[in-house]
């Protein structure tokens, strides 16, 4: 018969079913050193997990990430086809954890990135073949390249997010 840590199965049962989660996503510009400009935001329920799919490749089977957690959007395209970032802007990320009992929202993750390092990870990671394609079609490559972005926030080792 296979051990049990018990303690270890009650609070990942705790973090798993406890909390409500809600992942913010903001573009927003730099108005000065301290303060941003939302120019759009959207908040999304999500839901924590300890294993993940492959995103890169679509994939179907799950990875056990236990002690890692990740937190899943539904839908993600749908949910995020109106985020455009443009250049001199950035995207913001807040996950926050809330227990309904006590009713005290806390914030688990708050990072960044600008435009110009989402830019740079696309044009990066962009295949020859995909360039090919985007020159020879004038415009009319319809096909959406989807890549991931490891963003990194403070007291976290990393967290990684989605940017179509």
């Amino acid at each position: 018969t296979p051990e049990y840590d018990w303690e270890e199965t009650t609070n990942l049962n705790l973090v798993l079913h406890q909390f409500e989660y809600t992942v913010t996503t903001a573009v927003c510009t730099k108005t000065s050193n301290k303060h941003l400009q939302i120019l759009k935001r959207l908040s999304t329920k999500v839901y924590a997990s300890p294993s993940r799919r492959d995103m890169e490749s679509k994939g179907t089977e799950e990875k056990m990430t236990y002690p890692n957690i990740y937190f899943t959007v539904d839908n993600f395209e749908d949910t995020f086809c109106e985020m455009v970032v443009n250049e001199g802007q950035m995207v913001c990320v807040e996950l926050v954890a809330k227990n309904s009992r006590l009713n005290e929202p806390r914030v688990l993750f708050l990072g960044s990135i600008k435009y110009e390092a989402l830019k740079k990870v696309y044009e990066t990671r962009a295949t020859t073949s995909t360039r090919v394609a985007q020159r020879m079609s004038l415009g009319m490559y319809t096909k959406r390249r989807v890549e991931f972005v490891r963003m990194r926030g403070p007291n976290v080792s990393r967290s990684t997010f989605v940017f179509p």
